[in-house]
């Protein structure tokens, strides 16, 4: 399985199952802490590295990112997200690629990379919440305890039309 984890795979394999916010819900992979408890940091490290080096080769910028600095970006996304999934990362990326964070200008430094990193979180916090809700009021329904606005309106038209027809108004 771990060898099986290099870009190009994880990018294969992940292409038609990861495409919105709601699918990295239903994918289940390791996520980087996992991965250092299987292997080692050096692992994980390497693994962000050449994400953000595959990255930084499908932008073809002026300002690019040397060594030091993917490393120091690759130290600083798993130190703040270490309980993202592999899934995951590939999708920031590839979302990053599709210009769903911002379009670059001929820059891209480990801060972008983070702000990507912090939007995608920021955004799946949000979807995790409304999935919730969605299946509160499902659970709701299906017990039989849900009162919509659409019953209260109904509610409302027969008694209105009651309090008439008792008035004769």
């Amino acid at each position: 399985m771990i060898e099986s984890l290099g870009v190009k795979q994880v990018k294969a394999e992940l292409a038609t199952k990861v495409n919105n916010l709601p699918d990295v819900f239903k994918v289940k992979k390791p996520t980087l802490k996992h991965l250092e408890i299987l292997t080692s940091q050096g692992y994980v490290i390497a693994y962000l590295n050449n994400w953000i080096i595959d990255t930084v080769g499908f932008f073809n910028i002026g300002k690019g990112m040397d060594d030091l600095q993917v490393m120091d970006t690759s130290l600083l996304i798993w130190q703040s997200f270490p309980f993202i999934g592999v899934h995951e990362i590939y999708f920031v990326f590839n979302q990053a690629k599709k210009g769903r964070y911002g379009i670059l200008f001929d820059r891209l430094d480990g801060s972008i990379i983070l702000q990507w990193f912090n939007k995608f979180w920021e955004d799946r916090l949000n979807a995790a919440e409304s999935i919730c809700y969605q299946e509160h009021i499902s659970t709701k329904e299906h017990n039989g305890e849900s009162y919509s606005m659409n019953q209260a309106a109904k509610e409302h038209a027969i008694k209105v039309k009651q309090f008439a027809q008792q008035h004769k108004i």
